[in-house]
């Protein structure tokens, strides 16, 4: 009997020192003297975009592949981060984003802007052409609160990393963007989004 109940120990023990040992640090840039270490955050956040309302930072990034989309990370000081939530649940507009009759991976949620106004956050995105799409399409997500729940619109046109301005009616959106050629090609178009 000895022999199980050291058995049994020794399992336990085992297991124990097991679980101490798959418990990992959670990334934290903050070194608590002012200073901090690179990177901010941990993860791939491409094309950032930042905004300011009252004392808290907001910032979204792209998610191409990815869903939820448009993930967004909320800061008091611009070095400790949190997850706020996605401004997308999920693509609802075409069934091949859930692979059923055809493919759309990599057509996600591309070159995120974020701005609030009048007590609203506006995420706009572009789901890009091509990878199995004609045409791709701009897209506003509205929420009255960072975290949701969020309202989507898609809009026919295909806006690449736009930048959104309200005009002063305030149901306007202007929505321009540089499109990358030689400098001699260099083009700026603008389009203006309504919300009705």
């Amino acid at each position: 009997m000895n022999i199980y109940k050291s058995l049994f120990l020794g399992l336990v023990c085992s297991a124990g020192m097991h679980c101490t040992f798959a418990q990992t640090t959670v990334w934290n840039p903050d070194n608590q003297n002012g200073t901090f270490t690179n990177p901010i955050m941990w993860g791939d956040w491409p094309d950032p975009d930042l905004i300011r309302v009252d004392d808290k930072f907001y910032l979204v990034s792209t998610s191409m592949h990815y869903v939820p989309g448009c993930p967004i990370a909320v800061s008091e000081d611009l070095v400790n981060w949190e997850m706020a939530g996605y401004a997308l649940d999920r693509y609802d507009e075409d069934p091949k984003y859930d692979m059923q009759g055809g493919n759309l991976y990599l057509n996600g949620a591309w070159a995120t802007t974020i701005r609030h106004h009048n007590g609203k956050f506006y995420v706009g995105f572009c789901t890009p052409y091509g990878w199995g799409r004609e045409t791709g399409h701009f897209s506003i997500c509205i929420a009255d609160d960072v975290k949701g729940p969020w309202e989507r619109t898609i809009f026919p046109e295909y806006l690449y990393d736009p930048g959104l301005f309200f005009d002063e009616d305030g149901n306007t959106i202007e929505a321009s963007l540089c499109t990358e050629y030689t400098p001699e090609q260099l083009q700026k178009v603008e389009t203006t989004l309504t919300l009705t």
